[in-house]
């Protein structure tokens, strides 16, 4: 749910004639405006963009994996689609993904502070196809993923690689701002 400040501010029509001054969160103006560039890229990559759970504002850390997997969820483009417009969202699905949240909540965050888990690329594909051309993938995406990053850090933030192929393209990218490298969690491609 959109939040609202008195920096920005949008006129919202109802009724007959009607208008309503309603201020909208910067934030949530600039992520939405991400979204549409993620939608655009997957588009090119012939991808279905899976969203992640919405950020209500910056975070304390920032954990980036490698792309959404087909299988488990949407089977194919159409089954993907479906589920995404159900309102489907990425790190949402598995036990993996509960016990990801869970020991980042408990052991990895300090009290009160906050976290976002991203892809590099985020258009869902089968485990089996990702590999293939990855690394023209990933430099495709890793401008969008650097605006996401920076909208999304607090001063001071932490970025945790999740996985060794994550942080081995991260470095050759020459992004040094890498904290820490969890093992990558789900069957498919687990690693460290």
């Amino acid at each position: 749910m959109p939040r609202y400040t008195e920096e920005h501010r949008a006129t919202v029509k109802e009724g007959e004639g009607e208008s309503v001054d309603l201020a909208v969160d910067p934030f949530v103006s600039h992520y939405t405006s991400l979204e549409h560039e993620f939608r655009r890229l997957a588009g090119l990559d012939e991808t279905v963009y899976v969203p992640n759970p919405e950020p209500a504002g910056p975070v304390d850390l920032i954990f980036i994996a490698m792309e959404p997997p087909l299988g488990r969820w949407g089977r194919d483009r159409k089954g993907a689609e479906d589920w995404v417009g159900r309102g489907f969202r990425n790190f949402l699905l598995s036990i993996y993904d509960f016990i990801m949240h869970y020991s980042i909540r408990e052991f990895l965050c300090k009290s009160g502070e906050t976290y976002h888990v991203t892809d590099i690329s985020k258009g869902a594909m089968p485990v089996q196809d990702a590999k293939k051309d990855r690394e023209r993938r990933w430099r495709a995406w890793y401008p969008s993923l650097l605006k996401e990053i920076k909208l999304l850090e607090k001063a001071g933030a932490k970025v945790v690689a999740v996985g060794g192929e994550v942080e081995r393209f991260l470095r050759r990218m020459g992004f040094s701002r890498i904290d820490k490298r969890i093992c990558h969690f789900p069957i498919e491609a687990r690693g460290c």
